[in-house]
């Protein structure tokens, strides 16, 4: 079984174990490439992962835990974070050690030190990762028959916590709402089927379904969050969020008029989720 670790120091500085155990996951991987000699920019080196795979390393925390702590590791100037992707739709996150750390890099030898290795090896080749595996590089797994911009260079990068030798049954990819049989889309990042989609504008009507479609598909946008059935996140939030909306007298789109829904409707709704 992987296992995760963490300095005490850092621990008693950050006053967190968990602060402390995500720190090590980022600048273990930041470390594997600034000796290597990969992913320079601004003048530091970075590593980069996927925004919706950083949890999986980390199946004992909620996705949005490990959000808001790598959001605390930041502002507190540990971690700062960046965009070097090629492709706009690209959403891969990028992590470099920031103000509070970045005298780290002064502590580790880079690629010109590599000649006064015996045999011209790096020492970080055996050395074992966070998640107890020996690091090494993982393959680009996008269908792209060009280079993305996770793949320019070969560089060692985290895998995710459950990747192993052995097949998982216990693991399966996540399904989300796109992926539900039937499902259309009503805007770009949203998706839902069409009795989600009748008894919506059966429950409120078509303009308010649409000011939820809308409310959704930007949330989703600037936050990269994804679930397995935006039906249910309608239910559960949205609705709530397009009340509020309105009652300050924002619609979040010049095409929809104001909607006054009974509290009963909203019910009726939140129920067929």
């Amino acid at each position: 079984m992987p296992s995760h670790a963490f300095d005490v120091e850092i621990a008693e500085e950050l006053n967190s174990v968990e602060l402390a155990i995500l720190y090590n996951h980022f600048e273990h991987w930041i470390r594997i490439n600034h000796i290597a000699g990969r992913n320079s920019h601004e003048g530091v080196t970075w590593m980069y992962q996927p925004r919706r795979e950083i949890p999986d390393n980390f199946p004992y925390w909620g996705e949005d835990k490990v959000y808001k702590m790598i959001r605390k590791l930041i502002d507190k100037g540990w971690l700062r974070s960046g965009n070097f992707n090629k492709k706009k739709f690209d959403r891969t996150t990028w992590f470099a050690l920031g103000e509070k750390r970045k005298h780290r890099y002064d502590d580790w030898p880079s690629k010109a030190a590599q000649s006064s290795v015996p045999n011209g090896t790096m020492e970080c080749a055996e050395q074992h990762n966070p998640l107890g595996e020996a690091a090494q590089p993982i393959p680009d797994t996008k269908p792209d028959t060009e280079p993305s911009s996770t793949n320019v260079e070969e560089r060692a990068q985290p895998r995710p916590a459950h990747a192993s030798g052995k097949s998982s049954s216990k693991r399966k990819k996540r399904k989300l709402s796109k992926d539900k049989p039937g499902a259309v889309e009503r805007r770009e990042a949203v998706h839902t089927t069409d009795a989600e989609h009748d008894k919506l504008v059966a429950a409120h009507g078509e303009a308010f379904a649409e000011a939820c479609y809308d409310k959704l598909n930007n949330s989703k946008l600037a936050n990269g969050k994804e679930y397995a059935s935006d039906a249910h996140a309608i239910g559960n939030w949205v609705i709530n969020a397009v009340q509020n909306d309105q009652k300050q007298g924002y619609t979040g789109t010049k095409s929809h008029a104001h909607t006054n829904v009974a509290p009963e409707h909203k019910d009726q709704y939140k129920g067929a989720f």
